[in-house]
């Protein structure tokens, strides 16, 4: 099981996101920079410290402290990042999640994907104004792919989930929902199930439920 997928789903959108994300449809692979590549020593210490998270109880801190040797060799090596950040915000260490988040979106800013996870750590902070301005970043960003694509296209849906939570989490509650619900009917249209189990139980939710629900993953 990649930790890329696991924990940044329940951060990178906070949902099913909860289980980066968030809320997020892109892999890690998917959310990387295009033409990236990084440092071979990096990318080796980054797959180090997935084994040890994996391997060994615990294994989160010393995980992390590869995580890091990766990135002080390779400051844009993004598989670091996206590990570091779901460890950290694994840990409740939510202020240097943030950090790790804020250089995912220095490497890939067109991402609408990223910019929650970084509004949901500020949140956890008790920082909503720093929160509010994350999410209306990736509100712009999926304004900007939903206007090019096609209502038939099969990330249509997840991108009108995305805008809708992110809606909803930004206090616009009735216009949220019912993007969401719009995202969900026309899933059903599309015949595409990938993301019914993942969002089931963010529709309709309030703003308060949704962070609640994040608490609770994070053990407050």
């Amino acid at each position: 099981m990649n930790i890329g997928r696991t924990l940044l789903y329940v951060i990178v959108f906070c949902f099913c996101i909860i289980t980066q994300s968030c809320f997020s449809q892109g892999t890690l692979q998917e959310s990387m920079p295009k033409n990236y590549k990084s440092d071979p020593r990096a990318i080796l210490l980054n797959d180090s410290a997935l084994k040890i998270y994996k391997s060994q109880a615990g294994g989160e801190i010393k995980a992390i402290l590869l995580l890091n040797k990766a990135t002080a060799i390779d400051s844009n090596c993004f598989e670091a990042y996206w590990n570091k950040s779901a460890l950290l915000m694994d840990l409740k260490r939510y202020s240097e999640a943030i950090v790790a988040g804020k250089q995912m979106i220095r490497l890939n800013t067109k991402n609408p994907d990223l910019y929650p996870s970084v509004g949901i750590g500020y949140e956890l902070i008790g920082d909503s104004v720093s929160a509010a301005y994350y999410y209306q970043e990736s509100i712009v960003l999926t304004n900007s792919i939903l206007d090019t694509m096609k209502r038939t296209n099969q990330y249509y849906p997840w991108n009108l989930y995305r805008k809708g939570i992110t809606m909803v989490l930004l206090g616009h509650q009735q216009e949220g929902i019912e993007l969401t619900n719009e995202a969900y009917d026309l899933e059903i249209k599309q015949a595409n199930r990938n993301g019914y189990n993942y969002y089931m139980n963010l529709l309709n939710k309030t703003r308060g439920e949704i962070l609640e629900s994040m608490k609770h993953i994070n053990g407050h």
